[in-house]
């Protein structure tokens, strides 16, 4: 999905300050009457990352967003940075919704929360932030599907059974040799806010960071 380049209509964000306690703050957006799409991108970031995330250390800051009232949308999770913010200190998702029918002759009206919490420590805040923009970008992407594993029988979305890994799945990509045995089936469906939808295929291409 391409970035929107208009600035958020509206931020929500909760930022961990003291020791143990959990800061929680309402999400409440009224999408405007006539509005045809409202983008929304969700952002947990740490300043733990990386000293205090990737040694698993005992301070794993937790944090949580919901995002509700958005048609055919549900934007929800919570976790803790130990094993969110392992290998980065930001991590963010975005979703490009049409609203068109919704908005017509009245607001559209979202609600839910953002939280986060400082686990034993009153330093190296946690965010978790949620931004609304309006229109969101013009293309939406209605689905992705990943598949392992790959043209060359490498397990992309398991770990190898090496030192160092995480347990459960994950992306499992070399961060060195060649990335001919390594790429990533990826299948896409996407469409403009207002139109048909179309259909790409990237099988087995390079990974990206």
């Amino acid at each position: 999905m391409k970035k929107s380049l208009a600035p958020p209509v509206a931020v929500f964000s909760a930022v961990s300050d003291g020791q143990s306690a959990t800061v929680s703050i309402p999400v409440e957006f009224a999408v405007p009457v006539g509005s045809t799409s409202v983008g929304v991108k969700v952002t947990i970031s740490t300043a733990e990352y990386p000293y205090w995330t990737t040694q698993q250390s005992e301070y794993n800051d937790t944090w949580s967003y919901a995002v509700n009232g958005l048609p055919g949308t549900t934007l929800a999770g919570a976790g803790s940075v130990n094993q969110s913010h392992y290998t980065q200190g930001s991590a963010a998702r975005s979703a490009c919704v049409s609203v068109k029918e919704q908005t017509g002759n009245a607001a559209l009206q979202s609600t839910g929360s953002v939280a986060a919490a400082n686990i034993g420590d009153g330093q190296f805040a946690t965010e978790s932030r949620v931004e609304f923009f309006i229109p969101c970008s013009d293309l939406l992407v209605t689905s992705a599907m990943l598949s392992s594993p790959n043209s060359a029988g490498r397990p992309v979305l398991q770990p190898l059974n090496v030192p160092g890994n995480l347990s459960g799945p994950c992306l499992s990509i070399p961060r060195q040799g060649p990335i001919s045995t390594h790429t990533l089936p990826l299948d896409i469906v996407f469409a403009p806010v207002s139109g048909p939808s179309s259909r790409r295929e990237a099988g087995n291409e390079p990974p990206t960071d």
